[in-house]
């Protein structure tokens, strides 16, 4: 992959995790309003011509669906920010690797002259093994 694609990929996806963590932000802001907000609105304009004994189910149970879909929404966006977080630790290691390997190219070192340069030590190495060295006399001790 090209260098510059795969460092588009990251930056878009750090950008959709900060984009899905605005959302999550944004539907539990919501929620909590609606959860205010629609109980009181639901009293005074549905209900409001109605003799009640007891709170109306829909009114009871409005606070409880926005904290579910609010609760929904946030775990949902966690998952996927892991998923993507994931995915940009591995681009992040190709990147890294593919930029060494590029360096290594950028030097000038090909396949054929690292070939020939374990050759030529291959060949330094069993010149001097195929060496024996000259044996020392062994001097006689001088006795006083």
């Amino acid at each position: 992959m090209n260098q510059s694609y795969v460092q588009f990929q990251i930056q878009n996806l750090r950008a959709m995790n900060t984009q899905r963590v605005m959302e999550a932000i944004m539907v539990t802001f919501i929620a909590t309003i609606t959860m205010i907000v629609l109980p009181q609105l639901l009293m005074q304009y549905v209900y409001a011509s109605a003799q009640l004994l007891e709170v109306p189910k829909t009114v009871e149970y409005t606070p409880f669906v926005c904290y579910v879909v609010a609760a929904a929404y946030v775990i949902y966006a966690v998952v996927t920010n892991m998923g993507r977080a994931k995915k940009i630790k591995q681009l992040e290691q190709d990147l890294a690797f593919s930029a060494g390997a590029d360096t290594q190219m950028d030097m000038g070192v090909d396949e054929a002259e690292l070939k020939e340069l374990e050759k030529m030590v291959d060949e330094a190495i069993s010149s001097q093994s195929t060496k024996k060295p000259a044996a020392k006399k062994a001097t006689a001790k001088k006795r006083k």
